[in-house]
């Protein structure tokens, strides 16, 4: 019997270990969109009748995988 505790607290353990490194993946995810939102540019301010240019990078990529020609 003692083999099969010794087995149930590594696994414990481990379960344990597990959580922790997922609440510590989580805080740097935080942590990193916090720095990111601080080197952000300020948003800008469009009225209607602005002229803006757009990018029609992927355009066809999505016009493609419809099926249609």
């Amino acid at each position: 019997m003692p083999e099969e505790t010794q087995a149930w607290e590594l696994i414990d353990k481990l379960h344990l270990d597990v959580l922790e490194a997922q609440d510590n993946l989580l805080k740097a995810k935080i942590s990193q969109a916090a720095y990111a939102n601080l080197t952000c540019g300020p948003d800008f301010e469009l009225d209607i009748g602005d002229r803006v240019m757009l990018s029609t990078k992927n355009h066809r990529q999505q016009y493609t995988a419809k099926g249609e020609k």
